[in-house]
């Protein structure tokens, strides 16, 4: 906020030590300066307004993204809590069929939008840790489809991706919470 009052008065002070430096001006009456004047005048509210514009600028993204967030967040939990039940589900199935069901790709697509809303940190951490460990079951998960064995023997990092959409789903639901609490005391 500090940074704020800087902007808007550097000019100010800036432009009076014009006006003072400049030796002719203190000999000659206001009528004879008026025109300087004005111009430092109209500098000024041009920079103010110009300040003004751009943080009131951020601050409409910044909203308009708080809430958009806020909106859009209980329909990726949900999404993600429905592809979790089927993640889980096909613990006993082939490494094959959980890749050909496209359940992996969902969560890779509803990871990335949580991520891309802004949130709490413990939600940016949770998000974060889950994308590394599907990334990392993805990659073993490809490396073995044709094995033909059940996911849960096969793979070492079902259990980790299992547990990293629950504990997102736990901090989602935090999330949701504070922000209910928050709209709630304004």
């Amino acid at each position: 906020m500090r940074w704020i009052l800087g902007l808007l008065v550097a000019p100010i002070c800036l432009a009076l030590l014009a006006v003072w430096a400049d030796a002719d001006l203190q000999n000659k009456t206001f009528v004879e300066e008026s025109p300087t004047i004005w111009s430092l005048l109209g500098y000024i509210l041009t920079y103010w307004g110009f300040c003004l514009s751009g943080i009131a600028a951020y601050e409409v993204t910044r909203l308009s993204r708080r809430y958009v967030g806020r909106t859009r967040m209980p329909e990726l939990r949900k999404s993600l809590g429905a592809d979790t039940s089927v993640f889980l589900g096909k613990a006993d199935a082939p490494i094959a069929e959980l890749l050909s069901d496209g359940v992996v790709a969902r969560l890779s697509a509803n990871l990335r939008a949580v991520k891309s809303h802004p949130q709490g940190a413990s939600v940016r951490t949770a998000t974060t840790d889950a994308v590394a460990a599907l990334k990392r079951f993805k990659k073993v998960a490809t490396k073995t489809a044709d094995s033909g064995a059940p996911i849960s023997q096969n793979v070492g990092g079902f259990w980790a991706v299992h547990m990293a959409l629950e504990e997102l789903d736990v901090e989602i639901d935090n999330y949701l919470r504070d922000e209910r609490k928050r709209k709630d005391v304004q």
